[in-house]
C-alpha cells in the first residue's frame, strides 16, 4: 500500500483557429479548461496485489490494484473531485509451453465534488496503459474510462534459454468506452480494436512491440516501448506509469 501527495499545474491552450470547423463551431461554448491553467493538490492511496512469478512474460498469476485520489484546486476556482481506479489482470496458461491468455479489465471514474466543472485536462484519457490501441493517443477523454484487453500469446522464434532473446506473436483485442455518467455504459457505446503484434524480449524482459491494429476509425501501425499489462509481482508499474489521476 502506498500514499502519495502531488501538486500539479496543467495548462491547455485554445485550439488553432486555422482548423475548420473551429472548436466553437463544432462544440459551441468552450469546454472548461481550454485556454486556462488548473492548479491543485492531489492525495492518492493505492493498494496492489500480485501473484505472478515471472517478470517478462508470465504464463500464470494475477495482478490487482485499487487507487483512490482526492483533488482540491489551490487557486480561486471551486474545483474538487474524487477519482477512482480499479484494475484486474489474469494470466492463464494454455495447452503448449509459453502459450498464454492475458486478460485485463479496468474501470476509472471521477466524482465531482466542487461547484465548478472539472477542467478538460484533468479528465481520464485513452493513453498508456488505458488505451484503445487502434485510435490515436488522446482520441477519447471524459470523466470515466473503462475497458477490457485480451491477448493470446504464442512464441515466434522464441529462445527458451536463460538470458535468451525471443519474439512473441500476439493476437489482441480491446473493448471499451469513455463516459460522463456511469449510467451511460452500454454495449451500444463500446468501441473495438483488433489486430496482431510482434513483441520482443530478452530473458523474458520486455523490449518493444510492433502492432498492426484495426478499429472504427481505420488502420494503425504502432511501434512502442511500452505495454499495457503488468509483468512484475514486486513493482506495480514496470516500464510505464499508471493511468494518470491528477
Amino acid at each position: 500500500m502506498a500514499l502519495i501527495g502531488v501538486f500539479s499545474s496543467i495548462a491547455a491552450r485554445e485550439p488553432d483557429e486555422a482548423f475548420r470547423p473551429t472548436f466553437e463551431e463544432k462544440y459551441g461554448d468552450s469546454v472548461p479548461g481550454f485556454g486556462e491553467r488548473s492548479d491543485g493538490v492531489m492525495a492518492r492511496i493505492a493498494w496492489i496485489y500480485g501473484s505472478t512469478t515471472e517478470t517478462g512474460n508470465p504464463q500464470s498469476g494475477t495482478v490487482a490494484g485499487v487507487t483512490v485520489g482526492g483533488f482540491v484546486a489551490t487557486n480561486t476556482d471551486d474545483i474538487s473531485f474524487t477519482a477512482y481506479r480499479f484494475e484486474l489482470q489474469q494470466f492463464v496458461p494454455l495447452w503448449y509451453s509459453r502459450r498464454a491468455l492475458a486478460l485485463r479489465g479496468y474501470f476509472n471514474f471521477i466524482d465531482d465534488t466542487g461547484s465548478e466543472p472539472i477542467p478538460f485536462q484533468r479528465m481520464f484519457i485513452n493513453e498508456v496503459p488505458d488505451m484503445f490501441r487502434a485510435f490515436d493517443f488522446g482520441r477519447w477523454r471524459d470523466l470515466g474510462i473503462t475497458g477490457v484487453d485480451i491477448e493470446y500469446r504464442f512464441p515466434f522464434g522464441a529462445d527458451k534459454k536463460e538470458g535468451g532473446y525471443g519474439v512473441d506473436t500476439v493476437l489482441l483485442t480491446d473493448i471499451g468506452q469513455v463516459f460522463s455518467e456511469r449510467s451511460e455504459i452500454a454495449t451500444d457505446n463500446l468501441t473495438y480494436t483488433y489486430g496482431f503484434a510482434f513483441r520482443a524480449f530478452t530473458n523474458y524482459q520486455f523490449i518493444g512491440t510492433a502492432e498492426f491494429l484495426w478499429g472504427d476509425e481505420g488502420f494503425q501501425f504502432r511501434l512502442s516501448a511500452k505495454q499495457l499489462f503488468q509483468y512484475s509481482r514486486d513493482v506495480l508499474y514496470q516500464g510505464r506509469e499508471e493511468t494518470l489521476i491528477h
